[in-house]
């Protein structure tokens, strides 16, 4: 924000010099009014206004940088009061202005989009309806680069060379709501349902503990008498809100076990005794805390695939990895509590790995298996002594044959793909300029796309690949996040605009944001904060102290991600 302050006072400075001035009659006595400095902060704030002192004091206050917004504030009145500069009215803001705009963001963008033939690019799309009820799909480009907002439209055209991949959050969550949330249906058999009912009821009682706090006034200041931490209150729609309402429950234990055996919860007659003593016998049962901590142990694992993976950083190589040791923590934690052997029967671990299984084989495609197999990690002795189980990709069956059919699309000509099987077999085999110490030593050292660049170039097919898959997303979060600016400009109070003005309002506020992004006044500066609280999962966070949080993501609609 100071820096958006200094450059409004060289611009304000910059177009008082080009307007017209005003009449004498009409102009500040001093000609040099511009040559003197006002500082707009809180201590010109009135402090017989408490209001306002309050609102500059606030967390909030300061995380979106008060006292530096007013300083901007004043600096663009200023524009106004000393050289007569008339703003642009309504109708140029949202036509001429908005067009130009517009191609002046496309003139900028057009760098990013020219690496996309060397760099590769995610074509992420998503689904939603405006507040008429017209279907909108918007495409976003992404990359190593960020993600760009393209356009908006109700149609997309196929081609035969583009790979589909399910949204791996989306697909992650809907199989935690499947374990945490069992309905007997087609969809769920009995087994799965049996298996875990016990997690249905104990969301249920943690929801109503959660409500009763809430829903009472006077309850809710007895918490936050004994926590430093508030009960999250978190929508249905939000990825894994229950595994979040759990962790949070987890960590307020304490106080709210402190809190219901003061003699005041009891003698707080004005609401709900009864409940109030059912509540109180719940949060005192000990059988409750270790059924939470049970469900935490096997769903945490979870859990950390899906805050991993719903970012716009490169992650498609990473996710068969994620898969793997996710499945391995989730079995380690039920059988650790079951008190079993990994080798013996275990019908909950049954239950939970039906689900989980068949969730990923509608994930596990085979460009993520060549993204893996293109990875150099995991070939490097380093990775494959972590684990005593750990197989090299070229040594892995189900990949292999994944592997083969992604080169099978990307390349119809028999002569190539035989040269790409070479250079691959060169690659994975350590062979001619791969077998070079220090291409084998940075294997385990190096980013998977630096690793390309420095030693892939004796095998340009398979570098080409790796330079398009490596610097992949693995999640159409973007598309997501794109709806709520959607949400903000085409609201209910202004639902009569044009679907193209909303469409180039939405493109010039994403792309702005992603050109900026990649800036050093960005990286280096305090533009950051444009972040705070906004688009990232990990704004449920546990270092987010207190914060509620309320999300509208629909996880009833598919994401897409096409490459």
């Amino acid at each position: 924000m100071r820096n958006l302050v200094d450059e409004c006072k060289k611009k304000i400075k910059s177009a008082a010099s080009r307007v017209v001035p005003l009449p004498s009659s009409s102009r500040k006595p001093s000609s040099s009014s511009l040559d003197y400095d006002i500082t707009y902060s809180a201590m010109n704030v009135d402090e017989s206004d408490p209001k306002k002192r309050k609102s500059m004091d606030t967390p909030l206050g300061k995380a979106f940088k008060n006292e530096a917004r007013e300083q901007c504030d004043g600096e663009m009145a200023r524009l106004f009061y000393t050289s007569g500069y008339i703003p642009p009215g309504y109708n140029a803001l949202r036509t001429v202005l908005l067009q130009k705009e517009k191609k002046n963001l496309e003139l900028h963008l057009q760098p990013l989009k020219n690496s996309w033939k060397q760099k590769g690019v995610s074509i992420c799309s998503d689904g939603w309806s405006d507040p008429q009820r017209r279907p909108i799909f918007n495409l976003i480009a992404a990359n190593e680069s960020g993600p760009m907002m393209l356009k908006a439209i109700n149609s997309q055209a196929k081609y035969p060379t583009i790979f589909w991949t399910p949204f791996v959050v989306h697909t992650l969550n809907l199989a935690l709501k499947n374990i945490c949330s069992p309905m007997l249906s087609t969809r769920n058999n009995e087994d799965v349902y049996d298996a875990c009912v016990w997690i249905k009821s104990l969301s249920e009682d943690v929801t109503w503990i959660k409500n009763f706090i809430m829903n009472h006034g006077m309850r809710l200041v007895m918490l936050t008498e004994h926590c430093s931490l508030k009960l999250l209150t978190i929508a249905f729609t939000r990825f894994v809100s229950t595994v979040v309402m759990f962790k949070r429950l987890k960590k307020i234990k304490t106080g709210l076990q402190q809190m219901v055996i003061i003699p005041k919860w009891d003698g707080y007659k004005e609401d709900d005794v009864v409940k109030a003593y059912a509540v109180k016998q719940k949060i005192l049962d000990e059988m409750l805390w270790d059924d939470l901590e049970y469900a935490l142990s096997f769903s945490l694992p979870i859990y950390g695939v899906i805050r991993a993976a719903d970012t716009d950083r490169p992650s498609l190589h990473l996710v068969y990895e994620w898969w793997q040791s996710m499945i391995q923590n989730v079995k380690k934690a039920i059988f650790g509590k079951e008190k079993k052997r990994l080798g013996e029967e275990s019908v909950f671990w049954n239950a939970v790995n039906s689900v989980l299984t068949s969730r990923w084989s509608k994930s596990n495609t085979p460009l993520h298996c060549m993204a893996h197999s293109l990875n150099p990690k995991y070939y490097s002795s380093e990775w494959l002594a972590e684990e005593s189980n750990r197989k090299a990709p070229h040594q892995d069956l189900d990949i292999t044959r994944e592997k083969r059919n992604c080169i099978m699309k990307y390349f119809t000509n028999q002569d190539e793909r035989r040269e790409v099987n070479v250079e691959y077999s060169n690659f994975s085999l350590c062979l001619e300029d791969f077998g070079s110490v220090d291409a084998m030593h940075d294997r385990f050292i190096l980013e998977p796309l630096k690793w390309w660049a420095v030693h892939g170039a004796s095998a340009p097919k398979l570098q080409s690949l790796a330079f398009k898959l490596l610097g992949q997303p693995s999640s159409s979060s973007c598309c997501e996040r794109n709806w709520s600016t959607y949400k903000f400009i085409h609201s209910i109070t202004r639902n009569k605009i044009a679907p193209q003005r909303a469409e180039d309002l939405v493109f010039v506020h994403t792309n702005l944001r992603l050109l900026y992004r990649r800036s050093l006044a960005y990286k280096d500066g305090p533009n950051h904060m444009w972040d705070v609280g906004g688009d990232q999962f990990d704004s449920l966070d546990e270092t987010n102290l207190g914060r509620l949080e309320f999300e509208d993501l629909s996880l009833d609609e598919p994401g897409f991600r096409f490459h």
